[in-house]
């Protein structure tokens, strides 16, 4: 092993790290994961959309400063015997990647840091730290001069409620979900679209769509068009 290497025993297998740039041999890794299981390509992970826009996020940080230095995200060598080798933040992906048991185990990790107070502050479960992340609610404002409903996604409604009828005053709150479904409404009501985030709905999908998830407050979806 040469002596700007360190080797890291990771769970069944042993990863190479650059000790000049902590860049890791993901080449390596994929050769030993590939002894035990089904056969992985490196550019069935490079070509995921997900991993894309990660590395996209990633060049990001370093090109803006977002770091006390500029980092490489990746590095392909040419040749036979090149060696591809990532940044840390990247390995991890490719790991999860590789067996999302990794993932997992991350998860833990992070857990147990949140609940001995290391990250997160005053947040010592994971799941409180969720429930902030993930606190959006659904909302359906009606405009009863087009007729259209927005269907978006708020942390407080009443507020997004206020702020849209400093423009409009002829709007109304129909329905508020405690959860955020609106991607999901989006994609379902998608050929009910008129202008980005308003939809022409009938009082049955308004209907439809309180049955299904039975939260929130239903009023007066008598207003919409039949």
């Amino acid at each position: 092993m040469k002596s700007n290497e360190i080797t890291i025993k990771m769970g069944n297998y042993y990863v190479i790290q650059r000790t000049k740039d902590g860049m890791f041999n993901a080449t390596d890794l994929l050769r030993q994961f590939n002894e035990d299981n089904k056969e992985k390509h490196f550019e069935h992970f490079l070509k995921a959309q997900s991993t894309k826009e990660y590395i996209h996020i990633l060049e990001f940080a370093s090109n803006n400063d977002c770091w006390e230095e500029k980092f490489k995200v990746i590095e392909i060598e040419k040749g036979r015997y090149g060696q591809v080798w990532m940044h840390p933040y990247l390995f991890f992906e490719f790991l999860a990647w590789l067996n999302p048991m990794f993932r997992f185990d991350m998860m833990k990790l992070i857990n147990e840091q949140i609940t001995n107070g290391q990250i997160f502050g005053e947040h010592n479960d994971i799941g409180d730290v969720l429930r902030i992340l993930y606190d959006y609610k659904t909302y359906l404002i009606k405009d009863r001069n087009s007729g259209l409903v927005k269907i978006g996604k708020s942390l407080d409604i009443q507020q997004t409620l206020l702020s849209l009828s400093s423009d409009n005053n002829q709007l109304s709150l129909l329905l508020s979900i405690d959860m955020d479904v609106v991607n999901e409404l989006h994609l379902k009501y998608a050929d009910k679209r008129r202008l980005e985030d308003w939809f022409e709905l009938r009082g049955s999908d308004l209907l439809d769509i309180y049955t299904k998830y039975r939260y929130g407050s239903l009023r007066s979806y008598m207003w919409l068009p039949e």
